[in-house]
């Protein structure tokens, strides 16, 4: 079965896109809450700015709108990014996950979310998200060396708490709004040209002090196994946003060295699977996974070759063949070596 397959109308400020391939959101490079390339490719089509529109004093924005059809549901999605100033951008996100069939003008209110959780049509499973990119240009002023860096943030949400929604209509914090069930992602990334580094965590639960009131809505404070099982968010057998899943959470470390064509990749990845709150709850037995990887390129011309070597260490390892479920094993362990290879001629010219 063709995996991939895409055709793209372009111009110079749109383009509007017809296929089937995955959709990635956020800034994350390890991974991202809301959508990723984790997941088989789906169907689906796309529309989006190719250039930043700047207004003055404003600043440049970008958007990007698509509706996919993945194994047994269909996704609404769009991306808002403004850019104030060239070292910063801010973006918002949305996901819908829907079964209905909409009329065009109904997706407006379907992506309004007046009527989530309130029992009809409009009643779909959305997550959104804000995420911030933050260059620091001004840091290869005290460390010559370092010719770029940046870091960035993305603040998610299974669920909101809204004045807008019939379920809430109550104003909720500063802004009127609030996510539920909380996921957040860190990232910093420096570059010295021929040297790079590279420190991502991610997580979507959070752990409760010995003070925690239980009484109130379990939802409100992010204590939730759900992140990805409301409508099962799982595309041909795998999750279609962070790999990690549900109540878990991942430190990705990477260290890249170029020179003359070639390079040389050594990442770490830390990973556990089913937390809620081991403090709390100590019957709960995590998954935990310590991945290290080393990978080689080397170009020649218009070929490349890329070999990777990859060991995973499992500790109590998941027995359960649904990616949204954990039925670990306690006190035992399990790994496994992957050898890789990949070639990749590109033809013509650039």
């Amino acid at each position: 079965m063709l995996k991939r397959l895409s055709l793209m109308y372009k111009t110079d400020d749109v383009s509007f896109e017809v296929g089937r391939r995955s959709i990635w959101i956020g800034h994350g490079y390890h991974g991202s809450l809301l959508l990723s390339n984790n997941a088989e490719p789906y169907s689906l089509i796309k529309f989006q700015t190719e250039r930043t529109i700047r207004l003055p004093f404003i600043g440049g924005f970008r958007y990007m709108i698509f509706n996919g059809w993945p194994q047994n549901f269909k996704i609404l999605g769009h991306r808002f990014s403004w850019l104030p100033w060239p070292w910063l951008q801010i973006a918002g996100n949305q996901t819908v996950a829907y079964k209905e069939n909409f009329k065009l003008w109904e997706f407006f209110k379907v992506l309004s979310a007046t009527e989530e959780n309130v029992p009809g049509r409009f009643d779909n499973d959305q997550r959104a998200s804000i995420d911030v990119e933050l260059f620091l240009p001004f840091l290869s002023d005290m460390l010559p060396a370092l010719q770029n860096a940046k870091i960035y943030y993305e603040y998610a949400g299974e669920d909101l708490g809204a004045w807008w929604q019939g379920e809430d209509k109550v104003w909720v914090g500063l802004v009127g709004f609030q996510f539920l069930d909380i996921g957040r992602m860190y990232g910093i990334w420096l570059s010295t040209g021929d040297n790079e580094l590279r420190v991502e965590y991610a997580r979507n639960y959070i752990l409760k002090g010995p003070f925690f009131d239980f009484s109130r809505d379990l939802r409100t404070s992010g204590f939730s196994r759900k992140w990805y099982r409301i409508v099962p968010f799982v595309n041909q057998g795998s999750i279609m946003g962070h790999h990690m899943g549900n109540a878990a959470d991942d430190l990705f470390i990477e260290i890249m060295h170029k020179w003359r064509g070639s390079s040389l990749r050594f990442f770490y990845d830390s990973e556990r699977h089913g937390l809620v709150n081991p403090s709390l709850l100590p019957e709960e037995t995590p998954e935990k996974l310590s991945q290290y990887g080393l990978e080689y390129s080397r170009s020649f011309e218009a070929l490349e070759v890329t070999t990777l070597l990859m060991w995973n260490d499992y500790r109590n390892p998941d027995t359960d063949p649904d990616p949204l479920e954990l039925r670990p094993i306690p006190a035992t362990g399990a790994d496994d070596f992957i050898v890789g290879i990949t070639l990749t001629y590109r033809f013509g010219s650039e």
